[in-house]
């Protein structure tokens, strides 16, 4: 009678023992897993995707610098509007532009007859 106590005590449950084989093979199934999903393209549209997006900021980056260059002559051109002599000399090419279009659009003194 007591060699079936012990004998049962000794004896694991069925879902213990399933635990312990599990546990002993996690370390061997998960890089099976992994190298399985690498074998079925599974990497090859993240790297594409990382390419993409690579692309996409350096375009992205260009156009910030543009922006940041628009952006500090627009700077520059308001500061110089307020210097009393950038304006005036804005003013007088204004003036000779004018002029010029002016006298290219007027006839001229039409020429003399031939003798």
């Amino acid at each position: 009678m007591k060699l079936q106590q012990q004998d049962s005590h000794r004896r694991q449950h069925p879902l213990a023992r399933a635990g312990e084989v599990i546990l002993f093979w996690i370390p061997v199934l998960v890089p099976l897993v992994l190298l399985a999903q690498l074998g079925t393209l599974g990497l090859k549209p993240a790297l594409e995707n990382a390419r993409a997006i690579a692309a996409d900021e350096r375009e992205l980056d260009e156009r910030q610098l543009v922006s940041d260059q628009q952006h500090q002559h627009l700077l520059d051109s308001i500061e110089a509007q307020h210097c009393l002599i950038y304006r005036g000399r804005s003013e007088r090419r204004l003036h000779a532009r004018t002029l010029a279009a002016r006298s290219a659009t007027e006839p001229g003194p039409t020429p003399a007859a031939k003798r």
